[in-house]
Order: C-alpha cells, then sequence, then structure tokens
C-alpha cells in the first residue's frame, strides 16, 4: 500500500497532501475502510530517538545498538587477537625450523611405539 500517492507526494504539512491531518482519515480508509480518528493516531514511522512518545523504542532501540556494538567489538578483538596467535606461530616455525610439523615436542610421546 502507498499512503503517499504515486505522483503527488507533499508533505504532511501541505493541505493537499493525501497524508495531512484533514486527509489523513480517508487516506486511511482506502485500505482500512473503518479506519476512524482512533486509528490515525498510530505512528507508522516512530522515531526511536523521541523518548516522551515512544519509550519503548527508545530503550528497545538502545538496548540493540549496544547490543549490536558489543558483538562487533567482542568478535573484533577475537578476530585481532586470533590473527595475533597465528602471525605469532607463523614467526616462530620461521625462526626455529627445527620444529616438527604440527606443532607437537616430540619429547612428548606420540611416536612410533605410542609413549
Amino acid at each position: 500500500s502507498d499512503c503517499h500517492g504515486f505522483h503527488r507526494i507533499l508533505p504532511a504539512s501541505d493541505a493537499k497532501s493525501s497524508v495531512s491531518r484533514a486527509n489523513l482519515v480517508s487516506t486511511c480508509q482506502k485500505c482500512h475502510p473503518k479506519a476512524n480518528a482512533n486509528f490515525v493516531r498510530f505512528s507508522p514511522h516512530a522515531d526511536p530517538n523521541d523518548k516522551a512518545r515512544n519509550p519503548g523504542l527508545y530503550y528497545i532501540a538502545g538496548f540493540m545498538n549496544i547490543l549490536v556494538f558489543g558483538v562487533f567489538l567482542f568478535f573484533g578483538l577475537h578476530t585481532a587477537l586470533w590473527l595475533f596467535r597465528s602471525t605469532l606461530e607463523v614467526w616462530r616455525r620461521r625462526k626455529s625450523p627445527g620444529e616438527p610439523e604440527g606443532g607437537q615436542d616430540p619429547d612428548e610421546g606420540g611416536g612410533k611405539n605410542g609413549t
């Protein structure tokens, strides 16, 4: 559905706009025949930064922003540490070429006899 129309998209402050206060009920009634003044009080474009009008949305949006930031921070740090560890491991292998493949110490067992 299109509340604004296709060709005459005007701001809600313009009296000719399909979403102006004077035309809002008739615009909504095109898709919702039982729409009335109470129906048009719903805000389909709620502002998550308006704490006074949308307190629930404000706190949920804030929580989600913190959650997303925290997840990216955690996994960004995890990736950076993993990269550091991998780079350090490659550097150590190049520095000491006598180490066996797989990084296992020959004194720890794992030989042919299983000792």
